[in-house]
């Protein structure tokens, strides 16, 4: 029989932090501070965890080898926590955010998604859906990429258009822009400036080069 394939174990532990520390915290009745922060004790006690035998050590390499560095450990008073930077449906959760304006925004900020949902986001604009926020990127070098390696169309948002409107938007600890939307939770079609097709994961490399979008 040939061994587990580490990769996939890590993959597994992954999203199962994701879960538990985005969206199901409460339901699994872990305690969760303000910030999204939770005991790391009391999520390798969770079965969700538990059944991948998660150690400290494989939270640990996984936390600081995540490309998107989804989540932070700090320790406190003798304590280790855990949360994740972004990406919470809890309501009751508001991480750790700095506020960005015109004058730190990037020059470029845009949303992944993909061809087949434009009619509707033409529509009726991007919305956060049941997320806190809706997830953007930019060309910024701190800019870590929030959207998929399969999105194949980018929605480039006028941010300074929206600012004059009252939108506001917020950088997580690992480079995601957030933003609530309007009342509704949306940013309506009239402040996309550009909606570009692109080759699958061109805008990675783009981003991870810092450059900028080319028209395709």
């Amino acid at each position: 029989m040939s061994a587990p394939d580490p990769r996939k174990r890590d993959m597994l532990i992954s999203k199962s932090l994701s879960y538990l520390l985005r969206h199901g915290a409460e339901k699994e009745k872990l305690p969760i501070d303000a910030q999204g922060w939770v005991a790391l004790d009391a999520v390798l006690r969770n079965n969700r965890v538990r059944t991948h035998k998660a150690t400290f050590d494989d939270i640990e390499r996984i936390v600081s080898q995540n490309e998107k560095q989804r989540f932070r450990l700090k320790t406190q008073d003798g304590t280790w926590y855990i949360c994740a930077n972004q990406g919470h449906t809890l309501k009751a959760v508001v991480p750790d955010l700095v506020l960005l304006d015109k004058s730190t925004m990037p020059s470029q900020v845009y949303h992944g998604t993909y061809a087949q949902k434009l009619p509707s986001i033409e529509g009726s604009g991007l919305s956060r859906m049941a997320r806190n926020h809706i997830h953007l990127t930019s060309n910024a070098p701190w800019s870590k990429s929030g959207i998929r390696a399969s999105c194949n169309t980018l929605i480039y948002i006028d941010t300074h258009k929206c600012m004059d409107d009252g939108l506001v938007f917020w950088r997580s600890a690992n480079g995601v822009i957030l933003c609530e939307g309007d009342k509704e939770g949306v940013i309506l079609p009239r402040y996309f400036s550009k909606i570009e097709k692109v080759e699958k994961k061109r805008h990675e490399a783009d981003n991870e080069s810092g450059g900028s979008q080319k028209s395709a």
